[in-house]
């Protein structure tokens, strides 16, 4: 709908770099590409998060409404919502500014990620794979750690300073 109405309109990289930009839930969906005509090259979208980032804020909510519509206002580069009911996971946290931290991934199958992550103190971290509550479980030096949701969608989780595979 939108976005293919807006197509014909953008002349320029910069004119779909700036229509990309506010695109949030494809962005944290790590949506690269775009085909919008089978004759041409797939366009590319140079605001598409990856599979991790690591942001330095949060906005806790007090329901799922209130997620939806507040990660349609925040820069998800920067900026994660969380609902309330997982707040006690960030109770005795403080986050580092470390702009030397880094995540990414390093291995993939349908039923296994491992991701490798460095850092000087506790981030946070947002993963590009969807929530799923039952089922999916995060290990950090084969020890299971909490993860929680996040963005209304997504999986989030803490991470602790040191250098490790996240499994």
């Amino acid at each position: 709908g939108l976005i293919a109405q807006r197509f014909p309109k953008v002349k320029s990289q910069d004119g779909m770099d700036s229509l990309f930009l506010g695109l949030n839930s494809l962005n944290m969906l790590n949506t690269k590409y775009f085909i919008y005509n089978a004759e041409a090259a797939p366009i590319i979208n140079r605001h598409a998060l990856g599979s991790a980032w690591l942001v330095s804020k949060y906005k806790l909510v007090e329901n799922a409404d209130q997620e939806i519509a507040a990660v349609k206002l925040i820069d998800p580069s920067k900026e994660v919502v969380v609902n309330k009911k997982f707040q006690e996971q960030f109770s005795s946290v403080t986050l580092t500014n470390d702009s030397n931290a880094r995540i990414s991934l390093t291995a993939y199958s349908p039923n296994k990620m491992t991701y490798h992550y460095q850092g000087n103190g506790n981030q946070l971290a947002v993963f590009s794979a969807i929530y799923y509550p039952k089922g999916w479980n995060a290990y950090i030096g084969g020890k299971i750690v909490s993860h929680f949701q996040a963005n209304y969608v997504l999986r989030s989780m803490l991470l602790p300073k040191g250098s490790y595979d996240i499994t």
